[in-house]
């Protein structure tokens, strides 16, 4: 389960349920010269388990967070 703010705003991203003024702070923190590193971090892990799961590994969707595989 999402626990650090940047985990929330792009889980409700992914699941298509941020509202204006979450998408406003996604994209002024996604905005900046250099990305936080929680934000790459994050969106790391969430591509790694795309491109896992296209390897026939599956994942539970409801916990994109998740370090297990």
């Amino acid at each position: 389960m999402p626990n650090s703010r940047p985990e929330i705003l792009i889980d409700k991203l992914l699941s298509n349920t941020l509202s204006m003024d979450e998408l406003q702070e996604l994209l002024a923190d996604l905005g900046q010269e250099e990305m936080d590193p929680r934000y790459s971090a994050i969106l790391e892990k969430y591509f790694n388990r795309l491109i896992n799961s296209k390897n026939g590994h599956r994942f539970p969707e409801n916990n994109l967070f998740n370090d297990e595989v």
